[in-house]
């Protein structure tokens, strides 16, 4: 009976990621696309990427610390919070013509609440898996990998043919079923008797931590994530601006989808079998590689030519995204007390969101004031740092 009640608690969290990342995949995939159609500059664009990252990185350690002090709420409820809302903010972008300022800020904070989410739902994933529900965390990134692929690919050739409009479309749909989906999650966070047995726990562990003696309780752990930061910007500066790679080589919005597509789908294989990976290889090795693959990516970028090499080379997303995104959630899980997993989660996920939201702002403002190749070297050079950091504190 619980073997059955965790392999459809597997096949939820699949689902919701598949959802998750088709949600993504129009957001971010296609915001410099669907923005400057609209009539923002790529700086601007990098803006409010930037903007609504910079907010999640506050927001999502305050969730985080919210969640561990006051577990009846439940951590589904807080999500089904922070997707409503976003679709409130698509739904007013979509439906009513908005001053450009104003379009800009819903924008942003419509992609801040469904970044949030990410989070809470590792936290879920760690919370269902400590009391019986097997949730392999692998499938479900494996499968928001694949949805990436597919959307991303599917979505460069409607919006050329169809326009940018659909992509918001895609994303209410997308929001939708999230919902949908986090509303079946099983209600075990509010059973009286699970609050005793927490509470139990927790006094027989540690005591649970506030946000500020977190960051000193976990010191090395906290180094390392700030090594993961430059990596991300890397990551962030290499995907968001692929158009303004393309175009010189005559590409549009149906190479940019193929490339992100490809990239997601390489990546897809080793992510649904990390569950099996993490028990054979070293996660910190993983982390480390990661760091070295991005500086090769960024090399490779710069010296491209070509769409078909441009297509070549986002095949080492297998080996740059593909070993550290997953490897931060089992890094977390095996540093990270359970009374202050919630927060430890919202801390990866917030420090990776801070770089990519750095790198979107950096990105745009290398690229308006110089050009792309130019940003692909600054993105090589902080990959490097960040690999010497994470290097630095493992060591540790």
């Amino acid at each position: 009976m619980v073997q059955s009640r965790s392999n459809n608690l597997t096949l939820r969290y699949g689902l919701y990621q598949f959802t998750f990342y088709l949600s993504c995949a129009g957001i971010f995939g296609f915001a410099t696309t669907y923005l400057v159609a609209n009539g923002f500059t790529a700086a601007e664009v990098g803006s409010i990427i930037a903007a609504s990252y910079f907010l999640a990185c506050i927001l999502q350690p305050l969730l985080g610390e919210f969640a561990d002090r006051f577990p009846w709420v439940g951590l589904p409820k807080l999500i089904l919070l922070c997707l409503g809302c976003s679709f409130l903010c698509f739904t007013v972008i979509q439906l009513c013509h908005l001053p450009l300022a104003f379009f800009g800020i819903l924008y942003a904070i419509g992609g801040l609440l469904i970044t949030v989410t990410v989070s809470i739902s590792n936290a879920l994933c760690v919370f269902y898996s400590e009391r019986g529900y097997a949730i392999n965390y692998g499938i479900g990134s494996g499968i928001g990998s694949l949805s990436y692929s597919v959307s991303t690919f599917a979505m460069g050739y409607v919006i050329a043919y169809l326009g940018t409009d659909f992509m918001i479309w895609v994303v209410l749909l997308s929001l939708s079923l999230q919902i949908i989906i986090t509303l079946g999650y099983p209600k075990i966070s509010e059973k009286k008797e699970l609050f005793l047995s927490q509470s139990a726990e927790t006094h027989d562990v540690g005591q649970r931590v506030s946000l500020f003696s977190f960051f000193l309780k976990y010191k090395y752990f906290m180094i390392t994530i700030l090594g993961v930061m430059p990596i991300a910007m890397c990551h962030s500066m290499a995907e968001n601006y692929l158009f303004q790679m393309f175009q010189p080589m005559g590409g549009n919005s149906q190479n940019v989808g193929a490339a992100l597509a490809i990239a997601s789908f390489t990546a897809a294989p080793f992510m649904l079998l990390f569950e099996k990976v993490q028990k054979k290889i070293n996660i910190m090795l993983l982390m480390r590689l990661s760091g070295v693959f991005y500086v090769l990516k960024a090399v490779l970028m710069f010296f491209a030519s070509t769409i078909w090499q441009v297509y070549a080379i986002v095949c080492l997303q297998t080996v740059t995204y593909g070993f550290i995104y997953p490897s931060l959630f089992y890094f977390a899980k095996m540093k990270i007390d359970k009374e202050d997993m919630a927060k430890g989660q919202a801390v990866v996920v917030a420090a990776f969101t801070l770089g990519t939201a750095m790198g979107s702002l950096v990105g745009g403002k290398v690229i308006d004031a110089f050009n792309f190749q130019v940003m692909i070297l600054v993105a090589g050079v902080l990959a490097a740092a960040g690999a010497g950091i994470i290097n630095f504190s493992i060591k540790k």
